[in-house]
């Protein structure tokens, strides 16, 4: 499982939180998705890591 991190800041709404956390679910979905089918993207890894900074 990906733990999806949002820090809690007090200028950010709830509904700004859902849509980052809803979009951080699919590209995880479709990260996964791209290491089963075989065709790893070194950009998502990038990506992914520059995110948890």
């Amino acid at each position: 499982m990906c733990n999806v991190y949002i820090p809690k800041t007090p200028n950010i709404s709830r509904s700004d939180a859902r849509s980052a956390m809803k979009e951080s679910l699919k590209e995880s979905r479709e990260f996964h998705k791209s290491i089963r089918e075989g065709n790893w993207k070194s950009d998502y890894e990038i990506k992914i890591i520059t995110k948890a900074k």
